[in-house]
């Protein structure tokens, strides 16, 4: 027995990496036959997830297999189907693009609903803790296996800040309510987690978790039947920690900060610097001191990024001659090309993070006019994420650059209209109108693809598309040329474009 909502088909041309896990599941990776090169990086850790997972939920894994498939312009990052997971083609990935964007924290999420929301599904969206919170929280416990306690710590601080800002913003929301926001359910959902178990302790924890799943399996669950089965596991009443965590629409911040700070010395660190902050400014403060007593990189990163202004040389001499991506790509975004050395921030263009490449090569270019051309030869022939972010901007770049590969000029620049248009994905199409937005204006072409965007099916990108016709349309040479060119549109879009225009 399943939820119907859980029914999915993927109709396509795939090819599929097979692997088992230790349990004798078969674990199938679905990928285009293009992107054969891709699968290691798309899929990696698949394996040493699911056995994760399995051990750590303390229930074997429910279903006869499992499948992973991507798709083009899927509406969500991922979608937990019963048995399969599809997921956004945008976390097909080489192994440079792994330490930008990659898809370890999603396959752990879509698989851990295998358990929480498709084994045991929520009875309505009063419940909807059960699954999105849990998966949130598995998935981060997922990373913390693969990547450190540090890193995982740090993701629970970014997941509190943005909490945090929410809560400020007068948009706090109680767990318990079935309109809460996506953040609430999903960050305050993990942190109610982790704050559980850490209240009644980790073996407790693991026997609810096993209790609640393999007495409610293939039924709807409620709240309170959760947290009867962690009482009954635990001897703890937990009618302070619903009211604290479930109903309670604030964050409790001293619990939090005081956590964190317990388990992770960086984190106390960071408290500490933030402290000392309120009473002195920044430049007063010996950021060196800090920087060489703690390893962590996340730390490390974070004073890159927040404190770029005031930091010495040694700081960032250290960051320029660090191994790790991180450090080197925060200089890439949050340095300033003109002022830090020159030979340093070349060297940023050698990096394997297509990020650190992108910023660095508008940052050069920038800066120094008279190198462009030894700037855009270094980076032709980079594509980047799969969004193309250093390609579009480099064919950007070398249609501003005076005299550059002139000859191509034109090419160069019906590459990045062409990227505007249907066949390719909205992260795609999104940068190309953008870029053009920004550098050059639009061509008859592209503004058929606009008008044609203001249809597409995933809001997000539609909602762009929209907002960015209806700057166009304030401007009367745009606004005439639109309306030329409507007679060559789709009856759908015609009819939208009717609504913005008044036109019969």
């Amino acid at each position: 027995p399943m939820s119907s909502y859980l029914v999915a088909f993927a109709i396509g041309a795939y090819e599929k990496q097979s692997l088992v896990s230790a349990s004798g599941v078969p674990i199938e990776n679905y990928y285009y036959p293009e992107d054969r090169l891709l699968v290691e990086p798309t899929y990696r850790y698949t394996q040493r997830i699911f056995e994760f997972l399995e051990t750590e939920i303390g229930v074997p894994y429910p279903w006869q297999n499992y499948k992973q498939v991507p798709v083009r312009d899927f509406l969500y990052a991922g979608m937990e189907n019963t048995g399969t997971t599809l997921f956004s083609d945008a976390y097909v990935i080489d192994s440079i693009a792994f330490v930008d964007k990659n898809y370890v924290n999603v396959n752990a999420h879509e698989l851990a609903h295998q358990w929480f929301g498709n084994l045991v599904t929520e009875e309505d969206g009063n419940h909807h803790w059960l699954h999105e919170g849990f998966a949130t929280y598995y998935a981060y416990l997922t990373e913390k296996d693969l990547f450190g306690e540090d890193y995982f710590y740090w993701k629970l601080y970014d997941s509190f800040i943005a909490l945090q800002k929410m809560v400020e913003g007068g948009k706090g929301q109680s767990l318990l309510d079935p309109k809460a926001s996506s953040l609430v359910f999903y960050e305050k959902g993990a942190w109610a987690l982790h704050m559980l178990r850490e209240q009644i302790g980790e073996k407790a924890f693991k026997a609810g978790i096993r209790s609640f799943l393999e007495q409610y399996r293939f039924k709807n669950v409620t709240v309170s039947e959760f947290l009867s089965d962690m009482e009954t596991a635990s001897g703890v009443d937990l009618m302070g920690f619903k009211k604290e965590w479930l109903e309670n629409e604030e964050m409790p911040t001293d619990a939090i900060r005081k956590n964190l700070m317990a388990n992770s010395l960086s984190l106390a660190s960071l408290f500490q610097l933030q402290e000392s902050l309120k009473t002195a400014p920044a430049q007063n403060f010996d950021m060196e001191d800090l920087w060489e007593i703690e390893g962590s990189v996340n730390l490390k990163e974070y004073i890159l990024t927040h404190y770029d202004s005031v930091l010495g040389p040694e700081i960032i001499k250290s960051a320029f001659e660090s191994d790790e991506i991180p450090l080197r790509r925060a200089l890439a975004i949050h340095g300033n090309a003109a002022k830090l050395p020159k030979p340093k921030f070349e060297s940023l263009l050698n990096d394997n993070s297509y990020v650190t490449i992108e910023n660095a090569l508008f940052q050069l270019w920038a800066a120094y006019p008279e190198l462009r051309a030894q700037y855009l030869d270094k980076t032709k022939s980079i594509v980047g994420l799969p969004n193309k972010n250093v390609r579009q901007l480099w064919l950007t770049l070398a249609v501003l650059t005076d005299g550059y590969d002139g000859p191509n000029t034109k090419n160069h620049f019906d590459e990045l209209c062409r990227y505007t248009g249907p066949e390719y994905s909205f992260e795609v199409r999104q940068i190309a109108f953008q870029f053009l937005k920004e550098a050059f204006g639009f061509t008859d072409g592209t503004l058929l693809n606009l008008v044609g965007a203001t249809g597409h099916y995933y809001w997000q990108f539609r909602d762009f598309a929209r907002r960015l016709l209806d700057e166009l349309l304030e401007d009367e040479v745009y606004k005439q040329r639109i309306v030329t060119l409507s007679n060559k549109l789709k009856p759908e879009e015609k009819r939208y474009l009717q609504t913005k225009i008044n036109q019969p």
